[in-house]
């Protein structure tokens, strides 16, 4: 299997064809898209030629799918500027504008960003528009902040800024979280715009005062010291930033709330002992082998080195778990290997620093160094740190999106194996259908052992215990589309896909075909954005394919995939 040209693909290799073939390139860009991102790019790319047509062609088919995304409308407005036509602009933010007037729910932020699209018209009036529907809506603190903001930067009316400001402390005052917990957050958003907007630090810390009062819970307290680290140091900002991790110590009784004290004391630059100490005091707390593999990850991650004043820390309990400790290896009923480990090991070698660096700075490159060091730890030891954390779940599931011609698949395939070996726990973060299809393109791409390999964990999904009947049909489906491609004669696969016929016909009963308009197997899910993915391992996986008198299933299940 060949990697896809991108529209981004097509639309660079334009930049430096010549004329007739950049036509042709960005012809073939446009054929390619399939997000509304996609189609603002090659209108942009028309729009530079003078092609208005061409451009304008492709922003209506961006709008149609951007589900009034205030951003996709701005660029698209921003485009038909550019083409001369400020009338159609202005018009691009109206038919916005009046979708957001027929909704019932208050937005400051969505009303701000619209009157900025209207300022950078030169349209003052639409913008002052935006705002006062904006007000006459505002309800929450983040809505009222926003909309400061935008009258004390756009329309420089500051004396409505600080009225809005005062509304928001009043809404601050009361604000709880979806738990009826006091949403000390809010105190840190008004403080802010305190000081950002009207320089008013005086108000600013009164703010983050308000804060550290109401706040009832670790989590709380330590919102209000990550809101105190980032004022000017003091004598007071220092004094208020103790206060809210003793306020914060004084909340702690669980594992995970010492933990959580750790962790933000030692992001937040906090004293090396007093780290080791809330460690100590959730060590105490341990319970299970879940929150011992917790406790390692974090001891590693606070207390790294010897620069800090920390004892380097032993490597006698692992970080993760491997594999087949996850799932056992074993040949199933049906004849299949599991094997889960099998193709994490495969790609191991074959990692370089520059791929887990690439991965570590996805998040635009927040928290690299400490998502490279676990990213470093799977690949060195082979254990998978579970339940994968926010470092490095995060950057892994951004990494599993690139697409294109420069697509390293090695990093793509690590990324969607370790995902998906992470689901093998009874912790999961949600549906498995995407990570299947990257793991299985990538793995299609670098062919030969790598698919081969892919099929123990494939078995090892469909057999997890409480796999979803959906997730359950699309590791089977998954499992199907391998095999076929290493060997369409293999004896197992007619009985795979009766199982996959019988799979999809319990779903059609209970009703969980969330969309049939998808087809076979892909509409028995809410989770469509790896679609487009299946789609083509499907097209590239049967693209040969003639009907088999001798093996009925299997040719029913061809034809209802590539119907």
């Amino acid at each position: 299997m060949r990697p896809v040209a991108t529209t981004k693909d097509l639309l660079q290799q334009a930049t430096t064809a010549a004329d007739g073939e950049r036509l042709l390139l960005l012809a073939g860009a446009e054929d390619a898209a399939r997000r509304s991102g996609d189609w603002q790019a090659v209108a942009e790319a028309w729009a530079a030629l003078g092609n208005a047509t061409a451009a304008e062609r492709c922003l209506v088919r961006a709008l149609q799918g951007s589900g009034h995304d205030i951003w996709d409308y701005r660029r698209a407005a921003a485009t038909r500027a550019l083409l001369g036509d400020h009338q159609a602009a202005v018009a691009t933010l109206a038919m916005l504008e009046a979708a957001f007037l027929g909704r019932v729910e208050s937005n400051g932020l969505r009303w701000r960003l619209l009157a900025e699209g209207y300022a950078e018209l030169q349209d003052l009036v639409g913008a002052r528009r935006c705002l006062d529907a904006g007000r006459e809506r505002a309800t929450t603190v983040d809505d009222l902040c926003a909309l400061a903001k935008a009258h004390a930067e756009l329309v420089a009316d500051r004396e409505t800024a600080r009225r809005l400001l005062e509304m928001a402390e009043t809404s601050a005052a009361t604000a709880v979280d979806r738990h009826g917990v006091p949403d000390v957050g809010a105190w840190w958003t008004t403080a802010i715009a305190w000081s950002e907007l009207l320089q008013d630090d005086v108000r600013a810390q009164a703010s983050l005062e308000a804060g550290l009062a109401r706040a009832a819970d670790v989590s709380g307290c330590l919102t209000m010291a990550r809101a105190w680290s980032c004022e000017e140091p003091s004598q007071q900002q220092s004094d208020a930033f103790q206060r809210c991790l003793d306020k914060a110590r004084g909340f702690a009784s669980t594992f995970e709330a010492w933990c959580e004290i750790a962790e933000t004391m030692h992001e937040l630059g906090g004293d090396v002992e007093a780290v080791r100490d809330a460690l100590a005091r959730a060590e105490a707390l341990v319970t299970t082998p879940a929150e011992r593999r917790r406790l390692v990850q974090r001891r590693r991650a606070c207390l790294p080195d010897a620069e800090s004043g920390a004892e380097p820390v032993a490597d006698s309990e692992p970080a993760g778990l491997l594999p087949q400790e996850l799932a056992e290896s074993r040949l199933t009923a049906s004849g299949w290997m599991l094997d889960a480990g099998a193709l994490l090991e495969w790609l191991r070698p074959r990692l370089t620093e520059a791929m887990l660096t690439a991965i570590a700075e996805e998040d635009h490159g927040y928290d690299r160094d400490e998502n490279f060091a676990v990213l470093q730890d799977i690949a060195r030891s082979g254990r998978v740190p579970v339940p994968l954390e926010w470092v490095p779940r995060e950057v892994m599931e951004l990494s599993r999106w690139a697409e294109g011609l420069h697509v390293d698949h090695v990093q793509r395939a690590f990324c969607a194996t370790v995902l998906c070996l992470a689901e093998l726990t009874a912790e999961r973060f949600g549906s498995i259908e995407a990570n299947l299809a990257i793991l299985l393109e990538s793995c299609a791409i670098l062919g030969g052992e790598a698919l081969v390999r892919a099929e123990g964990l494939l078995v090892a999904l469909s057999e997890r215990p409480g796999c979803e009947p959906s997730e359950r049909a699309f590791a089977t489906l998954g499992l199907l589309l391998a095999a076929v491609q290493r060997d369409p004669q293999d004896p197992r696969l007619a009985p795979l896909a009766a199982h996959l016929l019988a799979l999809d016909a319990e779903l059609v009963r209970s009703g969980d075909y969330a969309h049939p308009e998808h087809g076979f197997v892909l509409g028995a899910t809410h989770f469509d954005t790896a679609h487009a993915v299946w789609k083509r391992l499907v097209h590239h996986t049967f693209a040969e394919w003639r009907d088999d008198p001798g093996r009925p299933t299997l040719t029913e299940v061809v034809r209802r995939l590539r119907a």
